[in-house]
């Protein structure tokens, strides 16, 4: 998918336990019980193939949830002199797993019991962290 694409999002930014989430919902009278994780590569949420990939997940009968867990701190796409070593640093397990753990707890709260996930790059990498990470 193309982010110059002629695509309109269907999600919606909202805030889940405080944490900023791009929301794809499937069908609201499914009434699903089924949450979706999409892990964003290092670029998150600002990244409109990212929000794309999501609102095909929700077309296709997902409740998918894009938590921002990398706290507002993307890696800026347009910046070819950017310093990822030092953003690496900010961004490890201690700063982005309680995040993601929040936006799960705030989904369990609004009444999701079952979670599936996928990461992309970055993303991939913490999956496993949060495995290890719950019961």
């Amino acid at each position: 998918m193309d982010s110059s694409s002629s695509h309109k999002l269907i999600g919606v930014i909202q805030t889940i336990n405080g944490v900023e989430t791009y929301v794809a919902r499937a069908d609201p009278a499914a009434n699903s019980k089924r949450a979706l994780l999409f892990l964003t590569d290092i670029f998150g949420l600002p990244l409109v193939n990212s929000k794309l990939m999501a609102d095909d997940f929700a077309s296709n009968g997902f409740d998918t949830f894009i938590p921002d867990y990398l706290n507002g701190d993307p890696v800026p796409a347009d910046d070819p002199n950017f310093n990822i070593t030092a953003w690496a640093v900010n961004h490890g397990e201690a700063q982005t797993m309680p995040t993601l753990l929040a936006a799960i707890e705030g989904l369990q709260n609004e009444g999701f019991t079952e979670f599936v996930a996928t990461g992309y790059c970055f993303g991939g990498k913490i999956l496993p962290h949060y495995h290890w990470n719950t019961d």
